[in-house]
């Protein structure tokens, strides 16, 4: 809980408006579906992907996306495929468990090991955008403008990309 405290800290700071609501926990985009259809805007889920030279690259995207991970390594420059990050990774490097990852989860890469934030085009044209406030039993709310302002803030990188797969 201290965590998220410092989270909402930073996004007053930030001047980011924010709300959020508990529920039950979810671990997955499938059992989050109906927060989903009864929430405004956008429902996101992140990625922690990483390339055979260990880069890391998070990645969040609309729930409902397919995400092209060949387009994504292309568009931040991958060596070879990527690849999903170990769950070790994902707790050292941004202090969640697999199942709690968020984009709001760059505010514990002080050291910026996460090379590059990818933000789904799809994700960003919704209002407001959710994600897990550091866990996965809530959901926080901010406008996709906002996202945008705390990833540049919080990432090395920040590239915007329309990441649905094509049908």
């Amino acid at each position: 809980m201290h965590a998220e405290r410092l989270l909402m800290a930073r996004f007053d700071e930030m001047g980011i408006a924010h709300e959020t609501l508990e529920h039950e926990p979810t671990h997955t985009v499938a059992e989050s579906r109906h927060l989903a259809e009864s929430l405004p805007g956008g429902r996101s889920k992140s990625l922690l992907l990483e390339d055979k030279d260990g880069r890391l690259t998070l990645v969040t995207a609309l729930g409902a996306s397919r995400v092209d991970l060949k387009a994504v390594g292309q568009a931040v420059g991958a060596r070879g495929r990527l690849s999903f990050a170990k769950p070790e990774t994902m707790v050292s490097v941004l202090g969640v468990e697999p199942g709690h990852l968020t984009p709001f989860a760059l505010v514990n890469d002080k050291a910026q090991r996460i090379g590059c934030m990818v933000l789904d085009a799809d994700l960003l044209a919704q209002d407001p955008v959710w994600a897990h406030p550091l866990r996965n039993d809530a959901s926080t709310a901010i406008s996709a403008r906002a996202l945008e302002a705390f990833c540049a803030v919080h990432a090395k990188q920040v590239i915007k990309l329309a990441l649905a797969e094509p049908a």
